[in-house]
């Protein structure tokens, strides 16, 4: 897995994150972005990345996360 597949999943996760909370509500968006971050874990060491794309990886996936909730939160 390289690394804009490993974003582009993590974009697709917070999408579906922010659908779960909506329509399930906040105990189950929690139980999934617990998941969620321990399959990103997982992504991370096997895609062997090196430090500062890891690190990028993380402040992308951060990014990501506040943009995509917010454009969901305001769309529902």
């Amino acid at each position: 897995m390289g690394y804009w597949e490993l974003v582009g999943a993590r974009l697709i996760v917070f999408v579906s994150l922010d659908f779960i909370g909506y329509f399930f509500g906040k105990t189950a968006q929690d139980i999934g972005f617990a998941l969620s971050i321990f399959l990103f874990i997982l992504g991370l060491l096997k895609a062997e990345l090196g430090f500062w794309e890891v690190v990028l990886t993380l402040v992308v996936d951060l990014v990501f996360s506040e943009i995509t909730s917010f454009v969901v939160s305001s769309i529902l």
